[in-house]
């Protein structure tokens, strides 16, 4: 029963993919530009806590959004793992694993957990080769800038400055307005569908 409802609903498990994508690009997007930002002082704990105490508003909105964040992603992972396992369902279960691992660690796992869904999506026949190319391309990015921060935290901060993250807001979105707007061809993820059934 539960392969049957998989199968009748991946146009609507992707549309409601593409809305929590959304809202967790807006909800990154504001949480570090408009929150972190501007109240969190580098290496000055004190600083920070003034910082809080005279932006509260400010600091209980951006917690709250992360919060949602974070609910968001769970239900993310679990509609991608829905939608990509007739591609391989090991790498597909793998991707959200590390997806969801990818808060512990920051961005590390999440830049494989990137990488992971670039390939699925590339091989799926059912969303777009270049939505893969670009999510591989993010997670090769999100491992370069995660990885730049731990060895050598300045090269990391020029990086993040150059905009070596742009490539991950590009992915996230182009995949966010493709679930969206076109969702999947129903035909190919029927057929994957299928073999993926076939070969148990």
């Amino acid at each position: 029963m539960p392969q049957q409802t998989v199968k009748m609903s991946p146009q609507l498990y992707a549309r409601i993919c593409g809305v929590l994508y959304a809202y967790i690009l807006v909800a990154g997007t504001f949480a570090a530009l408009f929150v972190r930002s501007k109240l969190v002082v580098s290496r000055d704990a004190a600083a920070t806590a003034a910082n809080i105490m005279a932006g509260e508003s400010l600091f209980r909105l951006g917690f709250s959004a992360e919060l949602l964040h974070l609910a968001c992603d769970v239900a993310v992972a679990m509609l991608l793992y829905a939608l990509l396992r007739p591609v391989d369902r090991h790498i597909a279960l793998l991707a959200m694993k590390l997806h969801g691992d990818g808060y512990a660690i920051r961005l590390v796992f999440f830049g494989f957990a990137c990488s992971s869904l670039g390939h699925l999506i590339f091989r799926s026949g059912y969303l777009p080769r270049t939505i893969g190319a670009l999510m591989a391309v993010a997670g090769a990015c999100y491992l370069v800038s995660s990885f730049a921060h731990f060895l050598h935290p300045a090269t990391g901060a020029a990086l993040f400055n150059a905009g070596i993250l742009l490539p991950c807001f590009v992915a996230g979105l182009s995949l966010t307005l493709w679930l969206l707007v076109k969702g999947v061809n129903v035909a190919q993820w029927d057929g994957r569908f299928r073999q993926d059934v076939a070969a148990r």
